[in-house]
C-alpha cells in the first residue's frame, strides 16, 4: 500500500513540475503535450442543404496564430485524398468509397502552400463530395485524416488535430 502511495505522489509531483516547465499550470490553463485536452484550435463539419455537400470549419480560440499546411486536407480541394468515405448499414457495411479525385505530385511546399489562422478567427471550406466520390442513396461515415497545426511564432509547439466524424444519410 505504501509504494502505491508513493508511486502515485510521485506520478503527481512530476505532472506538477512538467506543467509548470513549460509554462503552463494546473488551474485555469492547459497542460501541455499529451495531457492538453483542449486544443487551441478546433475543427467543425457541418452539412448542408444538399447533403453531399459538407462545410469544415477551423476556429482558433488561442492568443496565437497557428498556420497548416494546407495540402492533404480540406483546404487542399480535391488535390488529395484527406478523407475516407465508409458506407454504414446495408450489405456493403463496412466498405470504403474509393476517392475518384485529382491526386497532385508535388515538390517541397512553398509560403503559399501554408494556411495561417490568426487568433480568435475561424477559417471555413466548403466541399460537394460528388466532385471526388459516387454517392448512391445510403448511409455513410466521413472522416477526415488527422493533420498538424504549428504555432506560428513558437516552432516548437504544434499539436495533431482531428476532426470529428460526421453521418451522412443520402
Amino acid at each position: 500500500m505504501k509504494i502505491i502511495i508513493h508511486a502515485l505522489t510521485g506520478l503527481f509531483s512530476l505532472l506538477f513540475i512538467s506543467s509548470h516547465a513549460h509554462g503552463h499550470g494546473i488551474g485555469d490553463k492547459p497542460l501541455d503535450g499529451a495531457l492538453n485536452m483542449t486544443p487551441p484550435v478546433s475543427c467543425s463539419i457541418t452539412t448542408t442543404d444538399d447533403k453531399k455537400v459538407i462545410q469544415v470549419s477551423l476556429t482558433n480560440q488561442s492568443s496565437h496564430t497557428w498556420q497548416l499546411l494546407s495540402w492533404h486536407t480540406p483546404f487542399d480541394a480535391w488535390f488529395s485524398r484527406f478523407m475516407s468515405v465508409t458506407v454504414i448499414g446495408g450489405e456493403k457495411d463496412g466498405e470504403i468509397v474509393p476517392y475518384q479525385g485529382a491526386l497532385a505530385k508535388r515538390g517541397a511546399p512553398n509560403a503559399e502552400d501554408y494556411l495561417q489562422l490568426a487568433a480568435k478567427t475561424s477559417l471555413s471550406v466548403t466541399l460537394d463530395l460528388a466532385q471526388a466520390y459516387e454517392l448512391p442513396s445510403a448511409d455513410y461515415l466521413i472522416t477526415i485524416n488527422p493533420f498538424e497545426l504549428h504555432q506560428v511564432d513558437n516552432k516548437s509547439k504544434s499539436f495533431t488535430l482531428a476532426c470529428p466524424t460526421i453521418k451522412l444519410a443520402l
